[in-house]
């Protein structure tokens, strides 16, 4: 004959000792489920937000070498995580490829573009950036003229954006800039207190050539940068090609 299976406890009376703790107990794990569940298709609540804007004063060479310095002392980045690259900005032609042959023909200027810099160090890298590419607001480049070298500030939302005036408070007193709304293929700003404002949505940033990456420093960055899908190869003419352009305009 077969073994009467053991006896069952009996099912703890509602509201005993053991009934409570197995039902918190329940009741806890279904907390746990829901806040794991909510984490994963929502970002944290003390998450910082975090800000890809553009700066331009001049030749970008210049000023892609101050970004990434800041990008160092301020941010405590290095190869791995360094995203300061040139680029083309502030055009109203945005259609098709946009080279340094056409750049400056679709109202574009030259640029550096900064990204994932957390807000509450925007202002820092602000105060960082400004002294070493403005002098008196004006940029300090009054050796290249015209209106692809204008000064530049691209920022989500432009002027009307709640970051303009983070910015604008940052200014350090010796760059201190009038900050001016841009429509689009502005003149040059040289010898002016002045930088256009561009809403990075409606003038969008153009990736630069390969060959105007890191200019003379650096070089190993643009590596990093194309491994991590932040820099890529340009269907632009050769740096041959460029130059020819450039000794002939």
């Amino acid at each position: 004959p077969r073994a009467k299976p053991p006896a069952r406890a009996p099912p703890a009376a509602l509201g005993s000792p053991l009934s409570m703790a197995r039902l918190r107990s329940g009741l806890g794990g279904a907390a746990a489920m829901a806040a794991a569940l909510l984490s994963s298709v929502c970002p944290s609540a003390n998450a910082e937000e975090l800000i890809d804007f553009y700066v331009g004063a001049g030749c970008f060479w210049h000023v892609q070498e101050v970004v990434n310095q800041a990008e160092e002392d301020v941010l405590g980045r290095d190869s791995s995580s360094i995203s300061g690259i040139a680029g083309y900005a502030g055009g109203k032609d945005n259609a098709g490829d946009v080279c340094y042959t056409n750049y400056a023909s679709k109202g574009q200027a030259e640029v550096v573009m900064i990204r994932r810099v957390p807000r509450s160090q925007l202002p820092a890298m602000v105060q960082k950036i400004w002294p070493a590419i403005f002098a008196g607001g004006a940029r300090s480049d009054s050796v290249n003229i015209g209106t692809q070298y204008r000064a530049a500030l691209g920022l989500p939302g432009g002027a009307s954006g709640d970051l303009f005036e983070e910015v604008d408070a940052a200014q350090p007193s010796e760059a201190r800039a009038s900050l001016k709304a841009g429509a689009g293929d502005d003149g040059d700003t040289v010898g002016q207190s002045l930088i256009y404002v561009y809403d990075t949505a409606a003038f969008p940033f153009h990736q630069a050539e390969l060959y105007h990456q890191f200019h003379n420093y650096k070089r190993l960055y643009t590596a990093s940068l194309e491994k991590r899908g932040d820099l890529k190869k340009m269907s632009c003419p050769s740096q041959a090609q460029a130059f020819w352009y450039h000794m002939s305009h």
